[in-house]
């Protein structure tokens, strides 16, 4: 008996934004990230845990501060924070991407240059990055509400007691 063949071309599609490829059985498929999750290439990477410092919806990572950069790795298809403004500190751990954020100098403190990682004003946790980071405020010359406001106390010139903080005063 004469066999038939017959020649097939399967042409797969690509996981739109916000879902990421699975491979199960030998077969691939599409699966929708969850909102508190975001996706750099859905053909190449997983869907990531939203990091402290942004939010998510399931495709896109948003900072949660103005000014803030963070970094997209496309081999391994996570964000890192790199930058954070003036008055932030930058938290970042490289063993643990999720706490990622950029936190603001507490009342009575202050930083007028901003926060990059591997450099200036960063560092691995929370828990001390009061010593290290944010300076004491200028008692006589200024007030500090936290971040990067400062401001005059009145009668006071911002160039008398803090060289540092003039820029941030004027």
């Amino acid at each position: 008996l004469p066999t038939l063949q017959q020649t097939m071309t399967i042409t797969c599609v690509a996981c739109e934004p916000g879902w990421t490829r699975v491979t199960e059985g030998g077969l691939w498929t599409c699966r929708k990230c969850e909102l508190s999750n975001y996706i750099i290439d859905p053909n190449r990477h997983k869907c990531e845990p939203c990091p402290d410092g942004a939010t998510c919806d399931g495709n896109q990572l948003t900072p949660k501060v103005k000014g803030s950069v963070w970094d997209a790795d496309v081999s391994t298809g996570v964000y890192r924070l790199s930058r954070c403004p003036p008055g932030y500190v930058l938290i970042r751990d490289e063993a643990f991407p999720v706490l990622d954020r950029c936190v603001a100098c507490p009342p009575d403190t202050y930083s007028v240059d901003e926060a990059l990682f591997g450099q200036r004003l960063w560092t691995r946790s929370v828990e001390n990055y009061l010593n290290n980071t944010c300076k004491p405020c200028p008692r006589r010359a200024a007030m500090c509400v936290g971040a990067d406001n400062l401001r005059p106390l009145p009668g006071t010139s911002p160039h008398s007691q803090c060289a540092e903080c003039v820029c941030a005063m004027c």
